[in-house]
């Protein structure tokens, strides 16, 4: 049952991959970054950590979350760490990530895990 378990993840929407993410049409503008909303519900209230797994379950992305007791929403811009990047491209030998203008690395198109506790819910960037 749903509301038996610690935590579970609603399903995340895919999302449409953009070249423009990081970058801004001008110098006073704040750069584009794309959301991914990912909604949980969790039993109690404490510091989490949101995992986001490349599809062979590779660590890309590591982000220390307060969920409180309930229903709780995290929006995701849909960065890697410099590590995740790394294990990426070992992953997919063909694939080279760089950084956008605003010095963020972005996941590339795929499909990818999001991972809280012993939870996990896929989506795709397409």
């Amino acid at each position: 049952d749903f509301f038996k378990s610690e935590i579970s993840i609603f399903k995340i929407e895919d999302i449409n991959y953009s070249g423009n993410w990081g970058s801004s049409w001008s110098k006073w503008l704040k750069p584009y970054e794309p959301k991914l909303n990912m909604s949980f519900y969790t039993s109690k209230t404490e510091q989490i950590q949101i995992e986001i797994l490349s599809d062979a379950g590779r660590l890309l992305n590591s982000i220390p979350f307060k969920a409180e007791k309930g229903f709780n929403v995290f929006d995701y811009d849909l960065t890697l760490s410099e590590k995740g990047v790394k294990h990426l491209e070992k992953e997919t030998s063909e694939l080279k990530i760089s950084k956008a203008k605003n010095d963020k690395f972005y996941l590339p198109k795929g499909k990818y895990k999001v991972k809280i506790k012993t939870q996990s819910q896929s989506f795709e960037i397409k």
